[in-house]
């Protein structure tokens, strides 16, 4: 599935999705503060942000924002095999 990406100024760059090849995600919160996956397990206000990976290129995804490509996003993110989260003393990395 391809997705697109608005670029500024007047751009905008169409993206096959099968070509991702990591999703860092990372947790705010509702301050915009970055957070630990165990503070996300626990506040409902603490959103998702993903950095995806194609080829070279790094691009960050909001995962607040409701629209079409965070929701494929975020699918992909539901259907990954998952380990235990770590723990706190883990989390520091």
């Amino acid at each position: 599935m391809f997705f697109r990406i608005f670029r500024q100024p007047f751009k905008e760059v169409i993206y096959n999705s099968a070509n991702i090849w990591k999703i860092e995600v990372g947790y705010v919160d509702e301050g915009g503060w970055r957070t630990g996956i165990q503070a996300a397990a626990t506040n409902e206000n603490v959103t998702r942000s993903y950095k995806l990976f194609i080829g070279s290129e790094e691009i960050l995804i909001d995962g607040s924002e409701n629209n079409a490509v965070t929701s494929l996003i975020s699918d992909i993110y539901k259907a990954a095999v998952k380990a235990e989260p770590p723990t706190e003393n883990e989390e520091s990395e």
